[in-house]
């Protein structure tokens, strides 16, 4: 079974996120890692190749997901390194592999994301958000 590792991101303006249709399913913007990249630099990387948008370096951590899968018969496992990040530019542009893309409310998008995992990884950034703005570093 081959190990693949990637990174993305969690894109918020305001009270919404950003979500990405890619055939059937509502996903966040991610990628596979290149040599000498740092996960960040990865999630930056495809974060501006998928949706045109040049995101800060500075990033919260939100957390990993974990799942296998099977491409012509060969075996993946792949770890997905997730990290938030806030914009003021809403203006996107996607790439050719997507169908649409939409900003929602975190609600609504709980109910439109796809997998189980990514859905667990918003609820993680919504803590975050939460935790960002009750800080009294943050007046």
């Amino acid at each position: 079974m081959k190990k693949l590792i990637s990174a993305g991101g969690i894109i918020v303006n305001k009270n919404k996120v950003l979500l990405l249709k890619k055939e059937k399913a509502w996903v966040f913007p991610k990628g596979k890692r290149k040599e000498g990249e740092s996960l960040v630099q990865t999630a930056i990387r495809e974060i501006n190749e998928e949706i045109g948008i040049m995101v800060d370096k500075e990033v919260v951590e939100i957390g990993t997901t974990n799942y296998k899968y099977i491409t012509n018969e060969e075996q993946y496992e792949k770890t997905v390194y997730y990290y938030l990040f806030f914009v003021e530019d809403v203006s996107i542009n996607i790439e050719k592999s997507f169908s649409g893309f939409g900003w929602f409310y975190f609600d609504e998008a709980l109910k439109y994301i796809t997998y189980k995992n990514d859905k667990k990884i918003l609820k993680n950034a919504i803590k975050k958000i939460r935790e960002i703005i009750s800080s009294p570093l943050n007046l």
